[in-house]
């Protein structure tokens, strides 16, 4: 349980924390070698985007599923070990800075665990904080994506953190840094106080919206963003509660 005077700060992951999809790299360097690989990676290049932020079809996110059974524990590791140490120095020092105010950080992400999680204890964050997608394994080799509300993170984001409201483990002010509408959505639907809008690294930024909203044209602009709307005094007084 936490306070009413605790702050709280969910991230995204993929083209927040990092300037890519995460699964699409993985999965790039899964199939790179395959002799039919070129166009399985134009596929997966033109689905990817959509899936992960909420606006793919139901075919599309199938696609990008059946892809899963040629990643390999090698692969993941892989990409952990160039993740790590990369990330743009101004994002970890705002987490960094963060975490010397005292506020609890989140990573709620429609990628997956096995990936996401060993970057963020690199980051400090706790693991009950990460929240993304898992797969099944059969020994070194994924099977499948394990059900879980973030396969469709349009969706799944805003239903998770608003069961953290209720089960009281959101209590406090709570921000959400992210570039998708996902991100967007769990504002929106008043699960949060106010969202950090993260332009640095989409192509595809987000339209023009109203709120407790700043745009971050650069990583470095995101702590900034994060204190000014922390310390607003008009707040969201609609929240559902």
């Amino acid at each position: 349980m936490t306070t009413p005077r605790d702050t709280h700060v969910i991230f995204d992951f993929d083209q927040t924390l990092v300037n890519h999809e995460s699964t699409l790299e993985i999965v790039k360097s899964a199939i790179g070698e395959r002799p039919n690989a070129q166009p399985m990676l134009e596929q997966l290049q033109l689905i990817t985007a959509k899936a992960f932020s909420g606006k793919a079809s139901l075919w599309e996110i199938l696609s990008v599923m059946k892809m899963i059974p040629y990643i390999r524990k090698h692969h993941i590791q892989r990409y952990v070990d160039t993740i790590i140490g990369s990330l743009d120095p101004s994002l970890e020092q705002t987490m960094h800075n963060l975490q010397r105010e005292g506020t609890h950080l989140y990573i709620l992400s429609g990628g997956y665990a096995e990936c996401i999680a060993p970057i963020a204890r690199s980051l400090n964050i706790e693991a009950q904080n990460v929240i993304a997608n898992r797969l099944f394994w059969a020994g070194s080799r994924a099977m499948c994506p394990r059900p879980s509300p973030l396969i469709n993170p349009g969706r799944g984001k805003s239903r998770i953190v608003q069961q953290w409201r209720k089960e009281g483990r959101l209590t406090g002010r709570a921000l959400i840094v992210g570039d998708a509408s996902s991100d967007y959505q769990v504002y929106a639907n008043g699960w949060v106080d106010g969202f950090v809008c993260a332009d640095y690294y989409t192509k595809q930024p987000m339209p023009e919206m109203s709120g407790h909203i700043l745009r971050a044209d650069t990583p470095r602009q995101v702590h900034a963003h994060i204190q000014t709307l922390m310390n607003e005094r008009s707040w969201r007084d609609d929240r559902p509660r």
